[in-house]
């Protein structure tokens, strides 16, 4: 029988999201992600690296899933705020992200090697935001719902 490597990765990141979620990435150890994910730890480490490492792979992929999850084109077409009320609810169903991003804060103080693509993501939304701007601005009948 083959080993599914995409299947074993998939395991081994959504164990290590919930410890290091429920632990933080000081608090966890290589083993017990191993442990909750049925893998040898040496195969947690021949994909990801260490422990820093697959730490930043899973907030990357969280980070991800959110940005699929409550896509934004341009607030001229969106309502800005049933984008947060979406964002809002993403953040209510998955807290697991919440908790790695203060993770992150605490236990990192140099900054994420992530940090470039993730202020990619961030100068998308405020393109957007201010396309959604320059749109009311130019169409004055257009008024934001608050709800």
């Amino acid at each position: 029988m083959a080993w599914d490597t995409e299947a074993t990765k998939r395991r081994i990141l959504d164990a290590a999201a919930a410890e290091f979620a429920a632990h933080g990435p000081d608090g966890t150890t290589i083993e017990r992600i191993a442990g909750v994910a049925g893998v040898n730890k040496e195969r947690i480490y021949n994909y990801f690296g260490g422990k820093r490492d697959l730490f930043t792979h899973v907030l990357r992929d969280e980070l991800v899933k959110v940005a699929q999850a409550v896509p934004v084109e341009s607030f001229a077409t969106e309502d800005v705020g049933e984008y947060a009320g979406r964002v809002y609810d993403y953040h209510l169903e998955h807290p697991e992200l919440e908790r790695l991003l203060r993770w992150e804060g605490l236990a990192f103080d140099a900054g994420n090697p992530d940090d470039e693509q993730r202020m990619g993501r961030y100068r998308d939304k405020t393109a957007a935001v201010e396309a959604g701007a320059a749109g009311r601005a130019a169409s004055p009948r257009r008024s934001m719902r608050i709800t």
